[in-house]
């Protein structure tokens, strides 16, 4: 009986095969191979979203690195994307933000907020009722775009304002009194206290208030402050609902200067 016949080009074909099997088992690695890590910025952290009056304030931290963990040195801005959605019936995770909504130069801000590694942007045109998600992504100055983060939550009515702000000083002090607000309001939130903001004259109020916990009274002491200087002070009531913490718009500012005793 005649042996099988085998054409050349099968025999050669099945030979390469047999020897690129016996190279993959003996050289000695397992896994699959893991792709080279890029050299562009890694995305930001410590990103929160929060409503403040009738505005939503988004911020987050300048990365300093890269994927590859070498050192980010040519971050050229942020381009900041927003989507809407029905908070009731939305699901924000299944869309990407793709409309434009800000971009931030990091050089100009930085050199505004006197170098500043925490970034802050308003939103006022958001409405209440709304879910908003938005989407920041880091740039470089070869417009390269790096690792984005989200985040989203709904939009409420501003809460009720607290009234009748007043000041008194004394040496190195100031004593601040407000009323409550109007309990006329038939939102559901729960008023958790209240936010007092401090700037000097001449200066805007910052983004993070004095006091680490809301205030339950109505009246605030500070302290250790410097005489001869005049201060600024304001109140946001705090409330929560819907699960998310919310802050009042602020009260119309008052000026006063602390002084030694005569």
């Amino acid at each position: 009986m005649r042996p099988a016949y085998s054409p050349p080009r099968l025999s050669a074909l099945l030979s390469a095969l047999l020897v690129c099997s016996l190279l993959l088992c003996g050289c000695g690695k397992k896994g699959p191979v893991m792709p080279l890590e890029a050299k562009l910025p890694t995305a930001p952290a410590q990103v929160s979203l929060s409503q403040r009056g009738s505005s939503l304030l988004l911020a987050w931290n300048i990365p300093t690195l890269n994927q590859d963990g070498s050192e980010l040195n040519n971050l050229k801005r942020f381009d900041i994307y927003r989507i809407d959605y029905v908070p009731e019936t939305g699901c924000p995770e299944c869309r990407n933000p793709q409309y434009l909504l800000h971009q931030v130069d990091v050089g100009f801000y930085q050199s505004k907020e006197r170098g500043s590694n925490r970034i802050y942007m308003w939103d006022h045109f958001v409405e209440p009722g709304v879910g908003y998600r938005y989407r920041i992504v880091p740039v470089t100055a070869r417009e390269q775009a790096g690792a984005d983060t989200t985040i989203h939550r709904p939009c409420f009515s501003a809460p009720p304002i607290p009234t009748a702000l007043s000041a008194r000083a004394s040496d190195r002090q100031v004593v601040l009194n407000w009323d409550a607000p109007s309990v006329e309001d038939e939102r559901q939130g729960v008023l958790l206290g209240y936010n007092i903001y401090r700037s000097k004259q001449g200066e805007y109020f910052g983004t993070r208030p004095l006091n680490r916990e809301p205030v339950r009274s109505t009246t605030y002491e500070d302290q250790d402050l410097s005489n001869n200087i005049t201060y600024r002070y304001t109140v946001r009531s705090v409330i929560k609902e819907g699960g998310f913490i919310l802050e009042s718009d602020a009260l119309p500012a008052v000026e006063i200067t602390p002084a030694p005793p005569l």
